[in-house]
């Protein structure tokens, strides 16, 4: 299971793409200015959010630090305003001119002046609760459901609270940005809710965690069918996060796994039996193809491609998963593999090409990514058992501090080929990997059996033990 800190990307991306207002505006400009110190002469990034997040626009940052940008409007819009890897969440109107003023190292203590002022300071009070809460997730999810589902409860109560004094303070305040927020507050508050288990478990290091027969109760204040919300990345998120808890099973079941052969299957399964919305079920079943493709561009494409175009209705989504798997072209079975090297723990340099003859299967890993060093102990035992047959292990880190991966390999004794790759852009580029642990396998010829293989924890030994026929 890909353990991922959802939860934690949700909190930085807390983003919507339009909002409806109870006033017709007349379409116009919104000038949003602003300096930036720090990020002279930069290129900086800002996104109007859409259901896809595809527009992503360009800001060039002048030598004293100031910027201009424009962006014609129909309707009041958010946009997502990108400094480095800090992020500003902004809502503009037709006709605006806002200008934010902050340091490149903490823009979250940035200054708004100009128009829709008052909306701008009330979404950097409302991330500023987000980034609160993501500080002392961790101590919250360890802590017994009662303790957890408080403290989410309190968390929703609180930014209510900050919404209802911003209404107050406003004589003509947008209800259509209410509105919104207000649904925004409350699917954060269910997609707590089904994140608790998965990192109860996961930070407890317990298998198998089951709540309450109770604790599913908070889904019935929560719509699954609200086509009007997905423009909300709360209610995106939370949508697509149901489907992966709803599909946990797959890998503790080994009905289920006979059943469908393939997972990504299982998962679409579930988006049409969870959502009745054509809309709601189009985004959710473009996201469960999204992920995978961003991953591994989906395996067994043949059987999962007409179960796909069958729930998703939406061409425009279908056609960007087509877009996105055409960038995997390069990687399908049977292609060659494009050399990569590393450095051993003596210096030596130690290419991919090195072993043309036998099979290899690779490891990308990290010391400080805990799911990979949960597949170490099933990877080496794989190395013990085949230490003797046509197959070469390499474990290729990609930390970026070579001395930690100096003393792991020292303290643990880890086995196989092990070399240090770093921040290759041949890793990330060619091979697309984007999330780590990642497998992958080469046969003898050094073309590609599959750059997204299965884990040790997932039986992949079986696969390697047929290749070296045994």
């Amino acid at each position: 299971m890909k353990v991922i800190n959802i939860l934690a990307i949700v909190i930085f991306s807390v983003i919507i793409s339009s909002c409806g207002n109870n006033d017709k505006m007349k379409p116009a400009d919104a000038i949003f200015t602003g300096k930036i110190v720090g990020a002279e002469n930069q290129k900086l990034f800002i996104r109007k959010e859409t259901v896809n997040q595809i527009n992503l626009d360009t800001i060039d940052v002048k030598a004293d630090g100031t910027f201009t940008y424009s962006s014609f409007l129909e309707n009041p819009s958010y946009f997502t305003f990108f400094v480095g890897r800090n992020q500003v969440l902004l809502y503009l109107k037709p006709g605006d001119s806002l200008n934010f003023d902050a340091t490149a190292e903490i823009v979250s203590d940035g200054k708004f002046s100009g128009s829709s002022v008052v909306y701008n300071d009330y979404l950097a009070r409302y991330t500023k609760s987000q980034m609160q809460f993501s500080d002392i997730m961790e101590g919250i999810f360890t802590q017994s459901e009662t303790v957890a589902v408080r403290s989410i409860d309190s968390l929703r109560n609180s930014q209510n609270n900050l919404l209802s004094e911003l209404e107050k303070n406003m004589e003509k305040v947008d209800k259509g940005f209410v509105a919104m927020e207000k649904s925004r507050i409350q699917y954060f508050w269910g997609l707590s809710h089904i994140m608790y288990p998965l990192y109860f478990a996961y930070y407890n290091k317990v298998d198998n965690f089951k709540p309450s027969a109770q604790y599913e109760n908070f889904l019935g204040e929560l719509n699954l069918n609200d086509s009007s919300l997905v423009i909300l990345p709360e209610y995106r998120q939370f949508i697509s996060n149901l489907v992966n808890a709803k599909v946990d099973r797959y890998y503790k079941d080994s009905t289920i796994s006979a059943q469908y052969p393939s997972f990504v299957t299982y998962q679409l399964k579930k988006v049409d039996e969870l959502f009745t919305d054509k809309t709601v079920k189009s985004y959710a079943s473009y996201r469960v193809m999204k992920d995978n493709v961003l991953y591994d561009g989906v395996k067994d494409y043949d059987i999962v491609w007409p179960v796909f175009e069958k729930v998703c209705t939406d061409i425009d989504l279908i056609k960007d998963v087509e877009k996105q798997l055409a960038e995997w072209e390069h990687l399908k079975t049977g292609n060659p593999a494009k050399d990569f090297a590393g450095v051993n723990l003596k210096g030596d340099s130690i290419h991919l090409s090195d072993f043309k003859g036998k099979y290899v299967y690779v490891d990308v890993w990290a010391t400080w990514c805990n799911p990979c060093l949960g597949e170490i102990p099933s990877l080496m035992q794989i190395e013990e058992r085949m230490k003797k047959n046509n197959i070469v292990f390499i474990s290729a880190s990609v930390d970026r501090d070579k001395m930690a991966w100096q003393k792991m390999l020292k303290e643990r004794k880890l086995a196989g080929q092990q070399i240090y790759v770093g921040q290759s852009d041949l890793l990330s580029g060619f091979y697309k990997i984007s999330g780590i642990p990642r497998f992958m396998l080469f046969d003898k010829e050094g073309k590609i059996l599959e750059v997204s293989a299965d884990r040790p924890t997932s039986g992949v030994d079986k696969k390697l033990l047929k290749l070296a026929g045994i």
